[in-house]
């Protein structure tokens, strides 16, 4: 993946959840205010490279909604670990997309607003 940022000086760790065990299991790098760049370990079910990108959306049910009544398969919405409620759209050509509804509980919000 290539993007181009407003500045290259400065790429931040925003947040992390660590597994169980304490083990980072997603890192998320801010790119800038409003970007991030999710990092996940390499498995054997998860092989490294490209995973999926994601948008964000002002309100996750609503997408969801939108996209199926427009003929997408779209999973139901859930939280996740970051407190972001996330559906995913399994595109054949562009694989998965991730949308993210990102609410004043999520990690990202929180990191957007202490973005200075």
């Amino acid at each position: 993946m290539a993007k181009s940022a407003p500045s290259l000086v400065r790429t931040d760790e925003a947040f992390r959840v660590n597994d169980r065990n304490g083990q980072p299991r997603l890192v998320y790098l801010q790119i800038s205010k409003n970007t991030f760049l999710e990092l996940n370990p390499a498995t054997a079910d998860r092989p490294a490279g490209f995973t999926h990108y994601g948008l964000q959306v002002r309100n996750a049910a609503e997408a969801v909604a939108w996209f199926r009544k427009n003929g997408v398969t779209v999973s139901d919405t859930n939280t996740s670990d970051s407190k972001a409620i996330l559906a995913n759209i399994a595109d054949p050509y562009m694989g998965r997309i991730e949308l993210a509804e990102l609410t004043p509980e999520s990690l990202h919000y929180k990191a957007i607003q202490n973005w200075k």
